[in-house]
């Protein structure tokens, strides 16, 4: 039976790196035979009695997860959606070779794509998320924590190592042409947008910026930030953002205001967006999502509708620009607010 308790906490904000590595943490921290037994048969490391952290500090690094007892110490890296970047797993092998002579040294390396590496000169190794997904399914499939884990692997694609398939060589003969009908959407209403808002942060000159999101949060886009002036904290992120959503069921265009909940002007924008609420009374799709750590201000169209359009590419711009103006109007009615935006 399906056990979606991570699935249900996840937010991309926090990175799918990092969450399913303090999840995995959590899981293996629960039970102490399972965590020696993660070390034992995926990790590939003889002992008992592991201590775990995660990202504790090692001079200038910050190995994703530690695992340690009295004989032996070891450093493994996570990667999901991504790759390692320049040479970390070098600077994690000259941390330990830096460490006690009477510890066992290791480190190991996890992805969800094929990555290989070689590294000498210390006992390395390296495997994947689906590994991880293997080990749980076959020995703690009674186990709650351990099955909302795999069910939460299962459905970020991380229970197995994708293949390239003939239906994938096909598609990939699709994809050029998607992304150049995306970017011309885009790039007919750059000029209204930065009349509006200024020039583009994310996704303005350099097109191939908007990709940066595709694979994580399935957003193809050009954003501004900061779109209001006090950022602070963790959650002091704020943006105005004009993206092909494709996280959403079905496809969307999407225009929003994102404010992160560390920001210096969020209680105020969530206060001003009720009162002012009547700008966006002619916009269907307004949404304003209120969670715990961001407040989203957005307008959805879903992409399917322009289809009957006598003039689709036309109808996608007049509906992107005359949504745009209405976020501008809310900045204009708003002057309490510290708008990054031109006069």
């Amino acid at each position: 039976m399906p056990n979606p308790l991570f699935n249900r906490l996840f937010c991309n904000n926090y990175g799918l790196k990092t969450f399913t590595t303090e999840v995995l943490a959590g899981v293996l921290r629960s039970n102490q035979a399972l965590l020696d037994n993660f070390v034992n048969t995926v990790l590939k490391i003889k002992g008992n009695d592991f201590l775990l952290e995660t990202q504790p500090i090692y001079n200038n690094g910050k190995p994703d997860m530690v695992f340690s007892n009295e004989q032996s110490l070891c450093f493994l890296v996570n990667q999901a959606d991504s790759f390692e970047g320049g040479l970390q797993l070098e600077q994690y092998q000259a941390i330990l070779h830096e460490q006690p002579e009477n510890l066992e040294v290791y480190l190991r390396y996890c992805t969800q794509h094929y990555n290989k590496k070689i590294i000498v000169d210390i006992n390395f190794k390296q495997f994947f998320w689906s590994d991880v997904y293997t080990f749980f399914e076959d020995n703690y499939s009674d186990n709650y924590l351990a099955t909302a884990f795999i069910d939460f692997l299962k459905e970020h694609n991380m229970d197995h190592v994708a293949e390239l398939s003939t239906d994938n060589l096909v598609a990939i003969n699709y994809l050029n042409d998607t992304l150049k009908k995306m970017d011309m959407c885009l790039d007919l209403v750059m000029a209204e947008f930065t009349k509006l808002f200024g020039s583009p942060t994310i996704g303005g000159k350099q097109s191939q910026e908007r990709l940066r999101d595709f694979g994580t949060f399935k957003q193809y886009h050009i954003t501004k930030e900061p779109i209001l002036h006090g950022a602070g904290g963790e959650w002091g992120w704020s943006d105005i953002r004009v993206c092909f959503a494709y996280n959403e069921e079905p496809t969307k265009l999407v225009i929003w205001y994102w404010c992160g909940r560390t920001h210096t002007q969020y209680e105020l924008l969530k206060k001003l967006v009720k009162k002012q609420r009547r700008v966006f009374s002619n916009c269907p799709g307004f949404v304003m999502e209120d969670t715990p750590n961001w407040l989203v201000i957005a307008v959805k169209k879903n992409l399917v509708e322009f289809e009957s359009e006598t003039k689709p590419l036309q109808a996608i711009f007049n509906w992107l620009t005359d949504t745009l103006r209405i976020f501008r109007n809310f900045a204009d009615k708003t002057p309490e607010l510290h708008w990054n935006i031109p006069k």
